[in-house]
């Protein structure tokens, strides 16, 4: 599965692109900037962004005078919006979900937005959103549709219904409905990169590469599509093309911790152990909880014959993803090398029972060593 940016909410006019801190990259009209905030229009709404919570305004590194880097008020967060109408319900419930990612909020707001218009397509594709955030699919897919067919001329909400038959394994609809939101709107960069996603899971690399392209041809601030670009150089084994790719994508995004642990890995694989270890360690340091980012380091370590820093590494791999196969069979090997073979073999059975073939020269060694055959 490709590294997903998911389209959070539709946009209907052309406008400037704020990329959220921590959340999605949305194209809505700035109406007037301060020196703390931004005021822009939500479907005729004015609401407001504290800078602090913006990485980004079309490309460009937003940076917050420290005299004006002040608590932000829950007033001009959702709760700035005292709603009256279904609009108003929908603004705050597209608050909820973007600024404070509470989606039980959000989808009570637009359950309220549709009772009082049902009618009101934006609020059936945020809620099939938010629903698809919360991993119920179905009904993402349920309230998608219902836009389509109460705004069959509008993008997006093809685009979001794409992305939930994408997560649900459909591929042949995901590509569908991204197809008819580029019919609908050729310059929509979103459009091409999701397609692009789908065609990396399908395993059709080079039309993965061209819709890459094409967003970031349109969008070339948009680090996601130059990072799924590497991925996909990567999967061609391309990988001094895929650590330029990741290079682009970290300049955009300096924060950008799956891009420095996938240069990491694509170091790795090219037998740059230092650069391997320096950008995994920064992987994790940006984000704790990312299970590859260990493993790699751990392998890394290895390569160094630090089989201390290697064993430990991996322990926080298989720790993060019980299911991880390959980390517990090299760390099987780490145990082999320490001379703990109780603890290679548990690994080596562990390995194969998640579907890791052993290499069967390690196991006649295994052998030997303990003393045992299983």
């Amino acid at each position: 599965m490709a590294f997903i940016i998911i389209v959070f909410f539709p946009l209907l006019c052309r406008a400037e692109s704020i990329q959220i801190k921590g959340g999605p990259k949305v194209d809505l009209k700035i109406l007037n900037k301060t020196d703390t905030y931004i005021e822009v229009d939500f479907e005729g709404v004015p609401l407001k962004y504290f800078l602090e919570d913006i990485e980004s305004i079309d490309g460009a590194p937003v940076v917050v005078p420290k005299k004006n880097s002040a608590t932000r008020s829950t007033a001009i967060r959702s709760c700035d919006i005292v709603p009256k109408v279904a609009k108003d319900y929908n603004t705050r419930g597209y608050s909820y979900g973007t600024k404070d990612g509470d989606f039980d909020r959000a989808i009570a707001d637009f359950s309220k937005a549709i009772e009082m218009d049902g009618k009101y397509a934006v609020a059936y594709c945020n809620r099939g959103y938010a629903y698809l955030r919360k991993g119920d699919v179905d009904q993402a897919i349920s309230d998608c549709s219902k836009a389509v067919s109460l705004a069959p001329g509008e993008a997006y909400t093809y685009d979001n219904r794409g992305l939930a038959y994408q997560l649900k394994g459909d591929h042949t609809s995901a590509i569908a409905d991204f197809n008819k939101s580029i019919a609908l709107d050729p310059k929509r960069a979103a459009s091409y990169y999701n397609r692009g996603s789908v065609y990396d899971d399908k395993g059709e690399l080079e039309l993965a590469i061209s819709d890459f392209n094409k967003a970031i041809e349109l969008d070339p601030s948009y680090a996601a599509a130059y990072f799924n670009r590497g991925i996909v150089y990567g999967r061609k084994k391309e990988y001094a093309q895929a650590i330029i790719d990741f290079d682009k994508a970290l300049e955009i995004d300096p924060s950008f911790a799956q891009a420095y642990a996938a240069r990491g890995n694509a170091f790795f694989l090219l037998g740059n152990i230092d650069r391997a270890i320096s950008d995994c360690a920064k992987a994790i340091e940006l984000n704790p909880h990312n299970a590859s980012s260990y493993y790699t380091l751990g392998i890394a370590y290895a390569r160094k014959d630090d089989f201390d820093q290697s064993l430990a590494n991996l322990t926080k791999a298989i720790e993060l993803g019980p299911a991880h196969a390959e980390a517990y069979y090299n760390r099987a090997v780490d145990y082999f090398v320490k001379k703990d073979f109780t603890g290679a073999w548990q690994d080596v059975h562990k390995a194969e029972s998640l579907g890791h073939a052993v290499n069967p020269e390690f196991l006649i060694r295994l052998k030997k060593a303990s003393g045992r055959s299983r």
